[in-house]
């Protein structure tokens, strides 16, 4: 993994506790998060902060030094920190490049947070990064809400982009928020938003899960849907978390990466999956919704591209499978959701692109398919449109 070094003050003797796990790379503004969260109205429980500063196997001079800077602005801080919060600074030098990256970051962070919590199942990991702020009620809200949903394993949280000013950042959270509600309108049973800074995992069923990935990106959306099919998932939205709006070119994806290809881009139009798609996978989650041992699910019911996914896929064989191995309607139909997982359902989305219906402008997708959800026809801006899904999604 490379060198590694921790720096801590005294762990408190109660046994649960939330553990904020902050991956810190190149980051000249880690402490305005520290700050962020040391501003929250202090929760019951005691709170953990594990930041964890790293970096590659020759890494650039540059990002040697920032996170020389970092480690000792954050060793600063802690002497201004509330009492209420411990912090942990891990950090990790000469990480091999196979392995280096966000990923790698969050799973030493986390492993570390396991290690440290005695009270397995209502310690909960929550997943943060080094540029986001937060509402004042974000540790109150994540430890009402588990402690609300004890059958409840997993956590995402609701989250905005706070530089509206941005026609990127607009067009890219309304990008997600519009994928989000897509799925929802299927009536696929995994949709849930899958943002590496607002999630949360009570720390017995992340090591029963094999922990965090190490990925370089994506981690978060690998993460949550390895664990989302069988575990009881629930959202936080009564708090908010606030991701850097700046650009970046660290990971292919995601809202630094959305910011500089349209910075670059002479095409300022943001495009995305056309309504059509959600209505189509829409029947066919209908379909597996009426399927039963007896029954069967009939797949040449489905639309054709659908068909012509699940034969790619080898579905029938797998179905065959699930009929001989389950023991009731319920159980069968959960094995069926199970192999069209979050990674596969992309797979489909991507299909259904692919094969014809192409991408449009975000702003005919939402409208159309606000239209399609709704029966009612809207015009408005980008920025509007983003209003009402955020309201859509806080419920």
């Amino acid at each position: 993994m490379g060198a590694f070094t921790f720096v801590s003050i005294a762990l408190s003797s109660i046994s649960v506790k939330l553990f904020v796990v902050i991956p810190c790379y190149n980051e000249p503004n880690v402490v305005s998060s520290l700050q962020s969260i040391a501003d929250c109205n202090p929760p019951t429980l005691p709170v953990t902060v594990i930041v964890v500063v790293n970096s590659e196997l020759d890494c650039e001079p540059a990002v040697i030094q920032q996170n020389e800077r970092s480690l000792q602005e954050i060793r600063n801080w802690q002497s201004t920190k509330p009492a209420w919060i411990e912090l942990e600074i891990l950090n990790i030098k000469d990480v091999p490049n196979k392995i280096a990256g966000v990923g790698n970051a969050r799973k030493t962070g986390m492993d570390h947070g396991f290690e440290l919590a005695e009270g397995k199942h209502d310690s909960i990991l929550i997943c943060y990064d080094a540029d986001c702020t937060c509402t004042e009620n974000y540790l109150t809200a994540i430890e009402d809400a588990f402690e609300a949903n004890p059958n409840h394993d997993v956590a995402t949280i609701y989250f905005e982009h706070n530089n509206l000013s941005s026609e990127a950042i607009v067009d890219y959270e309304l990008f997600l928020r519009y994928h989000y509600q897509g799925l929802k309108y299927t009536g696929y049973p995994y949709a849930y938003q899958t943002i590496g800074s607002s999630m949360a995992v009570r720390a017995d069923t992340y090591q029963q899960f094999g922990g965090m990935n190490q990925r370089k990106a994506g981690e978060d959306f690998y993460f949550l849907h390895k664990l989302i099919p069988y575990r009881q998932v629930f959202e936080i939205n009564n708090c908010v978390v606030y991701p850097s709006s700046r650009t970046s070119d660290r990971v292919p994806f995601g809202t630094g990466h959305a910011v500089a290809k349209f910075d670059e881009s002479i095409c300022k139009t943001y495009y995305t999956y056309h309504p059509t798609i959600y209505a189509e996978i829409r029947k066919c989650i209908q379909l597996i919704e009426k399927a039963t041992m007896e029954t069967g699910l009939d797949v040449n019911q489905m639309p054709t591209d659908i068909q012509l996914f699940l034969t790619h896929q080898k579905f029938q064989k797998a179905l065959i499978q699930f009929t001989k191995q389950t023991k009731s309607d319920v159980l069968f139909r959960q094995a069926i959701y199970r192999w069209l997982n979050g990674f596969r359902m992309l797979k489909l989305v991507h299909f259904l692109r692919d094969q014809s219906l192409t991408n449009i402008p975000i702003q005919h997708a939402v409208s159309q398919f606000w239209t399609m959800n709704y029966n009612t026809k809207l015009s408005l801006t980008n920025k509007e449109w983003l209003e009402r899904f955020r309201k859509l999604e806080k419920g």
